[in-house]
């Protein structure tokens, strides 16, 4: 049977037996027992990797942190005294996503899907439009090319989890020039995955004054990236900006180090020359915010290299509750390795539609949205988010932090500093991404003051260099 057979086999059953597929489903993936029945049901839908065997994938899954809100929300009584589920459509490929969106479509037990793939991303958000459906983009940054609700119209259903690219290349550039005082930057992308990124970090960079001497997309003119890199070393930036996924970043991680380029200290980056060129290494969330790149092949990371991330979503700190629950209420989830589990986008996601069905009284696409429409607070997994109203974007700026690779040692620095504690509590990899607390601080104490203050008190992230009086210090040659 070819795979086009196989997905309109799937839709005639749909058709055939109604929604009382999906809870056979969900009975099967242990999600619901063979008891359940239809209107004991309310379902959100899940677009991403949903792989048959999990083990051939390494690294974190979408069902992760859908088990565990699920979990969560299901122990607390459900909603509108009904259980709560997720379907998985997974998106090796384009037409999977496609088709596994329209699945969703026809089951009006969805009440909305999250989206956790680029696969089909416009394609999704567009159809979304046309026929109601509230689609939370937990991984797709729409605010870097097409567009969201009001520039784009037609996408009035689509709301948005994911960080921007504009704010993280905005961190990046200000601890570039205001905290570390470089004076030059580089920047790798990866065009098809991020439209406009060179715009952007052309715009930005001249914004805080910094100057992007030399930028090229990955692979331009089928060239190398040890050719990029030489090209790139010419150039010598302070700090080389990457744009594009973990694989990538494991590449030029690896390359670096092989052409004798791996970063070393802020005084060294800002000495480099086309000679000697040590740049300090700097990416994007979706590339860097865990540490999947610093433990893949070729990568030899480099302690003090950078990325951004979401302080609500820092799964190492005081704690973590999407792992709670999952603990507390999913089956065999204490068998599983000890990664910290549960994306926050993802969880929350799928928590925002849930919760807009039970403030709606009504679990229905259009009851939801009706709720999304209007700006709401939220909490949930972590720190509190709105969304809704003119915004469709859950966070603001304020939320963003930095990441910085820490391993087990701290690495050489004057002054010396301290690891974490999450580093004493047994949760790190041997190579891993922590929160870089100062460049941040004021900013995210105003977003999550509760959050924040139990991870100074507690000791957790990277405070790097105190002055007499406990102030954090930007003095540290590493970080």
């Amino acid at each position: 049977m070819t795979a086009g057979s196989q997905g309109l086999t799937r839709r005639k059953f749909l058709r055939t037996a109604g929604s009382a597929a999906a809870v056979m489903w969900m009975s099967g993936c242990g999600l619901l027992t063979s008891r359940a029945r239809l209107p004991d049901v309310v379902q959100v839908g899940a677009v991403g990797l949903f792989p048959g065997d999990r083990r051939k994938y390494k690294g974190e899954l979408p069902e992760d942190a859908l088990r565990a809100a699920v979990g969560r929300l299901n122990a607390l009584g459900g909603i509108l005294g009904k259980q709560v589920a997720y379907r998985g459509a997974h998106a090796g490929t384009e037409d999977e996503a496609l088709d596994g969106f329209q699945r969703f479509l026809a089951d009006p037990t969805v009440i909305g899907v999250v989206l956790a793939t680029p696969l089909g991303a416009d394609r999704i958000a567009d159809e979304a439009g046309r026929h109601g459906m509230p689609v939370i983009s937990a991984t797709v940054d729409f605010t870097a090319a097409s567009g969201l609700y009001p520039e784009v119209p037609a996408r009035e259903t689509l709301f948005q989890f994911a960080i921007p690219a504009e704010w993280s290349l905005r961190v990046l550039c200000e601890y570039a020039r205001q905290d570390r005082r470089y004076s030059s930057a580089g920047l790798l992308y990866d065009e098809f995955a991020f439209p406009r990124v060179r715009e952007t970090a052309e715009r930005i960079a001249r914004s805080v004054g910094l100057d992007l001497v030399w930028a090229e997309e990955f692979g331009k003119g089928e060239r190398s990236l040890e050719e990029q890199l030489d090209d790139a070393g010419e150039a010598h930036p302070d700090a080389l900006i990457l744009w594009g996924d973990a694989e990538k970043a494991a590449q030029v991680s690896g390359a670096l180090a092989q052409r004798g380029s791996a970063y070393e200290s802020s005084p060294v980056a800002r000495s480099s020359s086309a000679a000697l060129w040590r740049p300090h290494l700097m990416g994007n969330p979706e590339a860097m915010w865990e540490p999947d790149w610093a433990l893949a092949e070729p990568a030899r990371p480099s302690p003090g290299s950078v990325s951004v991330g979401d302080i609500g979503g820092f799964r190492k700190g005081p704690q973590w509750l999407p792992e709670v629950w999952g603990s507390d209420h999913v089956l065999g989830w204490e068998k599983d390795d000890k990664a910290r589990r549960g994306l926050r986008s993802v969880v929350d996601s799928a928590y925002v539609l849930f919760e807009a069905a039970r403030r709606a009284g009504r679990a229905d696409r259009e009851a939801v949205m009706g709720v999304l429409e209007k700006e709401h607070e939220y909490q949930f997994a972590s720190v509190q988010f709105s969304l809704g109203g003119p915004r469709r974007i859950a966070l603001e700026p304020d939320d963003l932090c930095l990441m910085v690779l820490e391993r087990a040692e701290p690495a050489p620095a004057i002054p010396p500093y301290s690891l974490g504690r999450e580093w004493s509590d047994g949760l790190m990899a041997e190579h891993d991404m922590t929160v870089l607390l100062r460049p941040r601080l004021e900013a995210n104490l105003r977003r999550a003051p509760a959050l924040v203050g139990a991870m100074l008190a507690g000791g957790y992230g990277t405070e790097c260099a105190k002055l007499g009086d406990g102030k954090l210090s930007a003095v540290c040659t590493l970080h």
